[in-house]
């Protein structure tokens, strides 16, 4: 009851939008195991929402609802990872981090994407334009608008498969359809 009471202050629902409020009813979730509350706290803590900015919190919080396998905080601390955001940039863990959330099967097919680009770009994995296309196919499918757009940028360019231009508009289109600004 009190993360769902966090939702309705967070998006507005039935009350006014107030994200102390709903901070507030995270934090009680969060401290009872409730590993939705606990992510929705780390983003708080990151994007200071309701409460000051404190990285360290919210990388605390992503931590703890990950270890509950909780793919989607799995993918959030790849992120961290690949951009220095809450802790030391450190390609190497992000990979590792996008590959547990991705064999996890984050739904939305993001960290299947991020996965991709480690492996096109060798991010913190040796350079494997084959296995890239493999993991932006699985985002693609997933119906994850940016695995759409670099599995048309694959095709359309022969990286990790043969060259296939017709594929590639296939795939720019759907991107456009899932509002990738890049398609």
């Amino acid at each position: 009851a009190q993360y769902n009471l966090a939702i309705c202050y967070q998006n507005g629902n039935g009350v006014e939008i107030n994200y102390k409020k709903a901070f507030k009813w995270f934090l009680s979730a969060a401290k009872k195991e409730n590993i939705n509350a606990q992510f929705n706290l780390a983003i708080c803590y990151m994007d200071g929402l309701g409460i000051q900015k404190d990285e360290e919190k919210a990388f605390e919080w992503f931590l703890k609802s990950e270890q509950t396998n909780k793919s989607i905080a799995q993918n959030y601390l790849g992120y961290c990872y690949r951009h220095g955001k809450l802790i030391h940039k450190n390609e190497k863990k992000a990979f590792q981090w996008y590959f547990k959330s991705a064999v996890a099967g984050y739904v939305l097919g993001q960290s299947q994407n991020n996965l991709g680009y480690c492996y096109q770009y060798g991010k913190g994995v040796d350079k494997d334009e084959t296995k890239a296309f493999e993991w932006y196919l699985k985002s693609a499918v997933a119906g994850c608008a940016s695995g759409q757009f670099n599995l048309g940028y694959c095709y359309q360019y022969g990286k990790g498969v043969d060259k296939n231009e017709i594929k590639a508009l296939e795939w720019y289109l759907k991107a456009t359809k899932g509002e990738n600004k890049l398609a």
